[in-house]
């Protein structure tokens, strides 16, 4: 496919290298609300293992906690799995995504199977038990069997199906598998109701020939593999009365993030959103690692953000046509249209941001005042990628400029895409969009785009993790990480409601932070403490209430 040239001009970058922190999270519309936000469907997926149309606009959430004796694996293909969950008037559907180099045929032990599992308790607990009561679900699913019948999953009405990836599904196979399966909602318990909430567990297993060497989980980071005994480590999920792709959410923030590719705190809170269309473009790519990424965005009063975390195995830097390009790009209409065209009106935003480009692009970007920063990256300890495996773009763009009103609920057009040039003859090889699966005229008018909407606020501080009923004193934990470069997290403890203030100082006694100061109700607290405009050095943090004074030291290295 050979797309035409889109006119762009310049605004200001921000170049810096660095690691970049990947950490997930999935974040409900709600403060407070941090779980996987599962959309509704009006076109029930036949289970058959393909990508139908009825999936096309669902949201991928990547698994990205592993559990391995020795590490990570080396990179994508070797191992790592994508789910997508949506869900109708009686049952929830599934669709997971496998990327296996080696698919297991041999093993006789059932858990020890390349293969998936699905966790599920509807009565929304988070506890320490010795094994799963028959009220629970924990269903596998396996290349080398028809079922698993894991607490009876076969009686709970669970259709499965399972297909090798091939070129002809559209993600360039052969290089994994597909499992998709639905259950009747009434079968696990949990009411087939908008503002339905329930514990849940993603899991995918790998095995290559000499026993399962891998773990992947969605929101289990503990290290332990105990989600089989009990739900203490599970996530959270809701179904949404959200139809299938209806909007992305952006919500407001009160901590502005620092533009300056690095993944501050704040971004942890933000809805996540990955490529709905893959492949978009010239060929499918080989690969989640040869061409993929995630985005979170947020808003205030000022500015939308956006955070663009790109997986891609080669960066381009021979292209001289900045279409062809590695990068990425935004498209927002304040209109909230989606009317065919031949050019994109001056009121459509249309913005480009490339690694190999010392500026930004985009239709009247330098008036809009944006700005944006770039970091080369890789991904390690809980996650999968190879140094030099990607980049990082973050950026903000002035909200009056883009005509959307800075008020909750506010709703315009709203398109997503990366594009790949792997320095080949044919330049830009890989296009994928958030919403756009049919062609690539994004760039002539909103006809495919999708609909974005700004939310309510996100939670910036104090989730509550732990039951009241279980904490017996005063805590004061130690930071983590530890040193710190420049976002931490601070978890302390109360056993009954009182006023607490939780300070920072440094070394000479100034207080240079204050992270909490009003009454909290007894239970465990965790803050997120940003020293970006901090030097470093050895810092001290207190924790005071009516009778209790705790201190602890911690270290910023920058």
């Amino acid at each position: 496919m050979r797309l035409s040239k889109v006119l762009l001009f310049v605004i200001c970058l921000v170049v810096v290298v660095s690691s970049v922190n990947a950490k997930v999270k999935h974040v409900g519309k709600a403060a407070n609300d941090t779980m996987w936000v599962i959309p509704k469907t009006s076109v029930a997926p036949v289970i058959d293992g393909k990508i139908d149309a009825a999936w096309n606009t669902v949201d991928y959430q990547w698994c990205p906690y592993f559990n391995y004796a020795n590490g990570a694996p080396l990179d994508w293909s070797g191992f790592s799995v994508w789910a997508k969950l949506m869900w109708d008037a009686k049952n929830i559907y599934g669709l997971y995504y496998v990327m296996d180099d080696y698919i297991d045929s041999v093993s006789t032990v059932d858990w020890q199977m390349d293969g998936v599992e699905f966790y599920v308790d509807p009565a929304f607990t988070h506890a320490v038990t010795a094994s799963l009561p028959a009220s629970m679900l924990h269903a596998s699913f396996r290349p080398a069997q028809k079922i698993d019948s894991v607490n009876k999953a076969t009686g709970k009405g669970c259709k499965y199906y399972w297909l090798k990836d091939t070129a002809s599904i559209n993600h360039g196979g052969p290089s994994g598998y597909f499992v998709e399966f639905s259950f009747p909602l009434d079968s696990l318990g949990v009411p087939a109701v908008a503002g339905s909430k329930f514990s849940l567990e993603v899991q995918a297993n790998d095995n290559d020939g000499a026993g399962r060497i891998g773990i992947c989980k969605w929101w289990n980071k503990s290290g332990s593999d105990d989600d089989w005994q009990g739900t203490q480590h599970w996530g959270s999920a809701i179904l949404s009365d959200d139809p299938v792709g209806v909007n992305y959410t952006f919500l407001k923030t009160s901590t502005a993030p620092v533009i300056d590719g690095t993944m501050d705190k704040i971004w942890d809170q933000a809805n996540q959103l990955t490529d709905a269309s893959r492949g978009n473009g010239t060929y499918y790519p080989a690969t989640g690692q040869d061409c993929g990424y995630r985005f979170y965005g947020l808003y205030d009063d000022k500015y939308i953000y956006g955070y663009y975390q790109v997986m891609d195995d080669v960066v381009d830097s021979t292209s001289a046509t900045d279409w062809q390009m590695d990068g990425v790009e935004i498209f927002i209409d304040a209109a909230n249209t989606h009317l065919t065209g031949a050019s994109l009106p001056a009121d459509k935003i249309h913005m480009a941001w490339r690694p190999a480009q010392t500026l930004a692009v985009g239709n009247t970007a330098n008036a809009k005042g944006s700005s944006y920063a770039k970091r080369a990256w890789k991904m390690k300890d809980d996650t999968v990628m190879t140094d030099g495996s990607g980049y990082a773009i973050e950026f903000k763009i002035p909200i009056d400029s883009t005509g959307v009103p800075a008020t909750v609920g506010s709703k315009f057009s709203l398109q997503l895409q990366l594009n790949d040039n792997d320095n080949t003859a044919e330049n830009r090889i890989h296009i994928e969009k958030w919403w756009n699966f049919t062609n690539d005229d994004d760039w002539q008018c909103t006809l495919h785009w999708g609909d974005g909407i700004l939310g309510g606020a996100v939670p910036t501080t104090g989730v509550n993790e732990q039951s009241s009923s279980m904490i017996t004193g005063y805590a004061l934990n130690q930071n983590y990480p530890n040193p710190f470069n420049p976002t931490t997290e601070i978890s302390y403890s109360i056993p009954k409601s009182e006023k607490v203030k939780l300070t920072i100082f440094n070394l000479l006694g100034k207080q240079v932070a204050e992270l909490v100061n009003g009454t909290k109700a007894a239970g465990s607290y965790t803050v997120n403490f940003s020293a970006a405009n901090l030097s470093s050095g050895v810092y001290f943090y207190k924790l005071e209430t009516g009778s209790t004074v705790l201190s602890k030291k911690m270290m910023l290295i920058k």
